[in-house]
């Protein structure tokens, strides 16, 4: 199992600028097996205070409420006062709120273009959110490319899975909302030079969770790390296979992940997805609602909510897979 990073990496970076392009993200997903939060927060390059926050509530009907906040951030604080995380125990425990407004849509009107503008929808999301597991730092190899993401754009990345309870309250709805996720939290230089990549997470029945993540460079290059938690422990593992992402809808529903880990055990996964969101990004880490496939760089993200099932056991969790906008089209 890794080392932990120093406690100081679970807060906000402080000080001078290592490099220009230099920023800072955060990426959750929190689902309950009904509803889901998925919140990605990001330190604008070269102005560290100035944060975009991405934030999506889904509902099991497939409705979405999402929204994009820009502004600044008061101390120790992710985002804005609008919306942001709170270290309140380094690796252990934190704070998500969000006090604002949101717009609803249907996720699939998201695959084909950018979300309207419209009637905003009153919102408060308030979670405690506690680690289950150990974080893990994937760190570089060796043997990778230059190019590699985590010889390039990573100084400190973590992973970590979660448990988070709390209150959603959207309009006049109110759900209790207890359920698992992962975290995400990166530090470094930022470019969107990505071709192709795949985020995957959950959390199964009797506690065990895993995390895969594989990716292309352009030109080159490839990257991937995954690990198992189980008991208190992180065992490392590889991604044998995944499908890429052809168009701008998540693409395959179902699909399965095999999975191989340190201590020769190999792990099919079979993945249904249900609900999410899809984003664009534009820059080196501004995200926006829906698709745009109008400037070629665009980075389109499809984040959708999933059961899982390994070895007859069910599970929940999160697949973030994307591409660059030259790389996919719209789906019939």
């Amino acid at each position: 199992m890794s080392a932990s990073p120093p406690p100081a990496h679970d807060e906000p970076f402080e000080g001078e600028l290592p490099e220009p392009k230099f920023a800072e993200a955060q990426q959750w997903n929190l689902t309950d097996g009904s509803y889901g939060v998925i919140y990605h927060v990001g330190s604008f390059p070269g102005d560290l205070k100035l944060w975009h926050n991405a934030f999506a509530v889904t509902f099991p009907d497939g409705t979405t409420y999402a929204t994009k906040v820009v502004g600044r951030s008061e101390p120790r604080m992710f985002g804005t006062p609008t919306v942001h995380t709170v270290t309140l125990d380094p690796y252990k425990k934190w704070k998500i709120r969000f006090d604002g407004a949101m717009r609803r849509y249907r996720h699939e009107d998201l695959w084909r273009a950018p979300g309207t503008d419209g009637e905003h929808i009153p919102a408060v999301i308030e979670l405690e959110v506690t680690a289950t597991e150990p974080v893990w730092e994937p760190g570089p190899r060796k043997e990778e490319a230059a190019n590699s993401l985590f010889k390039t754009q990573y100084r400190l990345h973590h992973e970590q899975p979660l448990r988070a309870r709390g209150v959603i309250r959207v309009g006049d709805q109110t759900i209790e909302f207890d359920g698992v996720g992962h975290r995400d939290h990166s530090q470094g230089p930022r470019e969107r030079t990505t071709l192709r990549g795949l985020w995957v997470n959950a959390t199964f029945e009797s506690g065990w969770a895993f995390l895969a993540m594989e990716g292309l460079r352009d030109p080159g290059g490839q990257f991937e790390r995954s690990a198992i938690w189980e008991g208190g422990n992180v065992l490392p593992a590889a991604l044998q296979s995944f499908p890429p992402l052809e168009v701008t809808a998540p693409r395959p529903l179902q699909f399965e992940l095999p999975i191989l880990d340190d201590a020769g055990r190999l792990r099919k996964i079979e993945i249904t997805r249900t609900h999410g969101v899809t984003w664009f990004g534009t820059g080196p880490t501004e995200w926006c609602v829906g698709t745009d496939l109008s400037q070629p760089n665009n980075y389109i993200y499809t984040h959708y909510f999933a059961e899982f099932v390994c070895d007859g056991e069910k599970g929940i969790g999160f697949v973030d897979q994307g591409a660059r906008a030259s790389h996919l089209r719209l789906p019939d």
